[in-house]
């Protein structure tokens, strides 16, 4: 995991006067992940973030980096996950970059996105309860393709009530 080029050997010396210890410069590789953690670290500093911990999860084609911090992040992660999904991007091109070919980089901060996946599908449950009791319709409000998949998958579990989407980016929404 490191680079070593050798700047000069040892040298012997005559009776041992003279002798030198071989110099030798260590360089740390840097993996497409720690180049993303080394990226998503200097961004946060330059938020004002000073507390943090970043655990780095490779994938396949993908890496998550889960950021941990005592500090209040709600400025990082934005209006339903905003900001925390264009830093995902930028840190996604950076690992990229690195890598030479395309990563799909997560970035999650103090578990928000496993709460937001929580609440929606709990939010899933109680429109379709009602929509297979009452047939009442829900129409929520517009969210991103990965939070609607989140409701339609919900949704499926209840075999009386079917969702759909409808409209256009980014005012698409979901119909129970």
């Amino acid at each position: 995991e490191a680079e070593i080029e050798i700047l000069s050997r040892e040298t012997k010396g005559f009776l041992g006067i003279g002798s030198t210890l071989a110099k030798v410069r260590v360089t740390e590789k840097m993996t497409p992940e720690k180049m993303g953690a080394a990226y998503l670290s200097d961004l946060l500093k330059a938020m004002g973030v000073q507390d943090f911990h970043i655990e780095t999860v490779p994938g396949v084609d993908s890496v998550q980096y889960i950021v941990v911090s005592p500090e209040d992040m709600g400025f990082a992660i934005g209006y339903h996950g905003d900001a925390l999904d264009a830093i995902s991007t930028v840190v996604a091109l950076a690992v990229s970059k690195a890598a030479g070919s395309y990563v799909k980089a997560i970035v999650d901060i103090n578990g928000y996105r496993e709460k937001r996946v929580a609440v929606l599908k709990e939010y899933a449950v109680k429109a379709a309860q009602k929509a297979s009791e009452t047939g009442y319709v829900t129409v929520a409000n517009p969210m991103k393709p990965y939070e609607r998949m989140i409701i339609h998958s919900t949704v499926q579990e209840f075999a009386d009530v079917v969702s759909w989407s409808e409209g256009e980016e980014p005012r698409r929404r979901v119909i129970i």
